[in-house]
């Protein structure tokens, strides 16, 4: 069916943490729903705040086109507040419908609508839903009968139906000839140009913290070890050195796992797979198998999340810390390359929570150097997760608009339930354990000499300061603060 040649315009924000060739992946949740429309030959154009330092003035131009609809994507947080922005620059120069999508507008459908500045809101996985209602807003078609839609009528927000998920293996290639991909590369906890692809959705895991059983309803969805694998060569095409597989969860099908190893050696393909991985399943995997993902260049992100017992029961994680000192020990003797992740600032958690959480981020590290630590996270309360119903009865008052989630922030303490003394602490914490990992700190920063030798100097300070929970007196936590905002710029 022939198009009206106007075009779709597409915008990713900052995220606020943007740095070429570190956090800057591709824009994923742009190019999934642009896959339909530009295969039945719509014209889309992507742009990308975080690679173009022009990105004003190219989506002034593309506004004034007069396009078919404008399209935002956001997490929650500090992305919400640089979308909003666009659009209130839509709003100023086209009459086009402002259409926003992705988890959080997801899971505040009815919210995210009533924002005077977006009009449509995708609901769930957009690609069908959102071909849908291009083919409708391109024919003047009502959207009552597209599923997975949220918009305005007569001043009220107006839900339709929930979509069923999509098969992935039916849907179309992405259109990687939309953006430039060599803007794209990035190194991730190992070195080399690293691409981003998705292999499989959702996960069928209880975390109380996580999006998942509200937006995916706790199912998984994959795609054939084979597709994947031609996926891959797609990228390694373009260059990559290293595929990140950014999915909730790869290995809750082993026999897929197995299937897509043996086929990612068969193709003779050169490259390191990133992805991650639970405890649980690690406990229980033989060394056989984890020594066919080292032959693979697997590197792993395993969730450990706390080291309190009571917390992981209260979070519903799955996992208890025996398994991870077992797990921590059979890495260790396989070789296999891993880090872990971790959070804190949970409700109800003690001192003695955190001061146990900080003490197995070591502990780890003592057993198996070959272990590392991502930077203790600060938990933040997500809408339809678990966790956020058991923070609002602990004081948290959720944003009651989209702009008042844009200033919730990742690396923060976004709880009510603390004082602000241990809002103050938990956040100190934060940065010191950024440096009990000095190798991935210097893969994001030690191109710059200065920073190298600054992030060698201060390891040693910020592990004895967790060793003795020292977390009182801390004026350079001032200077880390500021070379973040200069080099986070968003």
């Amino acid at each position: 069916m022939p198009t009206s040649g106007r075009d779709i315009v597409l915008f990713y924000p900052s995220t606020g943490i943007d740095v070429a060739g570190s956090t800057i992946s591709l824009p994923l949740a742009l190019l999934y729903p642009a896959s339909l429309p530009h295969a039945h030959g719509y014209p889309v154009q992507i742009i990308d705040q975080r690679v173009d330092p022009d990105w004003r003035q190219h989506l002034t131009t593309a506004l004034q086109r007069q396009p078919l609809c404008f399209g935002v994507t956001a997490m929650t947080g500090a992305q919400i507040g640089h979308g909003l922005e666009a659009s209130r620059l839509a709003r100023s120069l086209t009459r086009a419908p402002i259409v926003w999508g992705g988890v959080h507008a997801s899971l505040l459908p009815e919210q995210t609508a009533s924002d005077p500045d977006v009009d449509i809101v995708v609901v769930g996985e957009g690609e069908r839903t959102f071909f849908e209602l291009v083919q409708a807003l391109e024919h003047g078609t009502p959207l009552h009968d597209i599923p997975g839609l949220c918009f305005k009528q007569d001043g009220k927000a107006l839900l339709t139906p929930s979509r069923a998920f999509e098969r992935l293996d039916e849907l179309p290639d992405l259109p990687y000839e939309l953006v430039d991909v060599r803007q794209y590369f990035a190194e991730s906890y190992i070195r080399g140009r690293t691409l981003s692809v998705v292999t499989g959705r959702g996960c069928p895991h209880l975390c109380g913290f996580c999006y998942n059983r509200a937006f995916n309803k706790s199912t998984f969805r994959k795609r054939g070890a084979h597709q994947i694998v031609e996926a891959i060569r797609e990228l390694v095409a373009f260059g990559a050195e290293n595929v990140f597989f950014c999915d909730d969860i790869f290995f809750s099908d082993k026999r897929r796992a197995e299937d897509f190893c043996h086929a990612l050696l068969d193709s003779g393909l050169q490259v390191g797979i990133l992805t991650n991985c639970r405890i649980d399943y690690l406990d229980r995997y033989d060394d056989d198998f984890l020594r066919l993902l080292k032959k693979c260049r697997f590197y792993l992100s395993i969730g450990v999340e706390t080291g309190s017992a009571r917390m992981l029961e209260l979070i519903r994680k799955g996992i208890t810390i025996d398994q991870v000192h077992r797990v921590n020990a059979k890495l260790a003797r396989v070789g296999l390359d891993f880090n872990y992740t971790f959070m804190g600032g949970f409700p109800t958690e003690t001192w003695a929570d955190i001061n146990q959480t900080v003490d197995l981020m070591l502990q780890v590290r003592r057993d198996n150097p070959r272990a590392l630590t991502t930077p203790l996270k600060v938990f933040t309360p997500l809408p339809g997760t678990e966790l956020y119903d058991l923070a609002m009865e602990h004081g948290f008052k959720p944003p009651q608009t989209l702009q008042g989630w844009a200033r919730y922030s990742h690396n923060l303490a976004n709880f009510q339930w603390g004082s602000p003394r241990d809002v103050q602490l938990l956040e100190r914490i934060s940065w010191f354990t950024c440096f009990l990992d000095e190798q991935q700190m210097q893969i994001l920063f030690g191109k710059n000499p200065l920073l190298r030798g600054a992030i060698s100097a201060y390891a040693r300070v910020a592990r004895l300061r967790c060793q003795h929970h020292a977390y009182r007196f801390t004026p350079e936590v001032a200077v880390m603060r500021a070379v973040y905002g200069r080099l986070y710029q968003g």
